[in-house]
C-alpha cells in the first residue's frame, strides 16, 4: 500500500522517444544519445505513484550530456577567407588533444591545440596563419585531432 513510488513508476523521454532509467535506490540515471551531445533537446519525465496519480515534467536542455568519445567534426565556413572554426567534442578522461594544421603536401602548418581539454563541445579558431603568423596561401588544407584514444583528419579549402 501507500502512496510512494515505485522505482519503476518513473519514465523518461529524449524528444519523444523513451529512453531506459537505471536507479541505485537513490539516483535515477539514464545515457542520452551522443548525436544529442552538446545539442538543444527536450526531456519529459512522468511518475506515477502507487496510487496513480501521475506528475510529469518537461524541460529543454542544452549541452546537458558530455560525449563518449572524441569526434573530430566538420569546420565552419568551408571553403574559408579569412577564417574558420574548428568543432571537436572531447569526451571525459580524454587527456591531452592535439589540433594540427597541415598543407596538402602534408607539412605542419601550425598548433592550434597542444593540451588537455575539458569534457564537452570546443569550437577552435584558425585564422589562416602559419605558427609564424604569416597569412597561408589559397589551398587545400587538413586538420588533425589526436588524442591517446584516436586520431581523426578532415580537410578544408582556404579561398583568397
Amino acid at each position: 500500500g501507500g502512496s510512494g513510488l515505485a522505482a519503476d513508476a518513473i519514465r523518461l523521454w529524449i524528444d519523444d522517444d523513451e529512453v531506459p532509467l537505471s536507479f541505485d535506490g537513490r539516483t535515477f540515471r539514464w545515457q542520452v544519445p551522443e548525436e544529442l551531445a552538446g545539442a538543444e533537446y527536450r526531456l519529459e519525465l512522468r511518475a506515477r505513484d502507487r496510487a496513480g496519480n501521475e506528475g510529469v515534467q518537461r524541460l529543454a536542455v542544452r549541452g546537458f550530456a558530455l560525449p563518449q568519445r572524441a569526434q573530430l567534426e566538420a569546420n565552419y565556413p568551408n571553403p574559408f577567407n579569412p577564417e574558420t572554426a574548428i568543432p571537436l567534442l572531447v569526451p571525459p578522461g580524454a587527456g591531452p588533444v592535439q589540433l594540427t594544421i597541415y598543407n596538402a603536401a602534408g607539412q605542419m602548418v601550425r598548433i592550434l591545440v597542444d593540451r588537455p581539454l575539458g569534457p564537452g563541445r570546443h569550437r577552435i579558431p584558425w585564422d589562416g596563419r602559419d605558427g609564424g603568423g604569416t597569412r597561408v596561401s589559397s589551398g587545400i588544407y587538413f586538420y588533425r585531432m589526436q588524442t591517446a584514444q584516436t586520431a581523426q583528419t578532415r580537410g578544408m579549402t582556404l579561398l583568397k
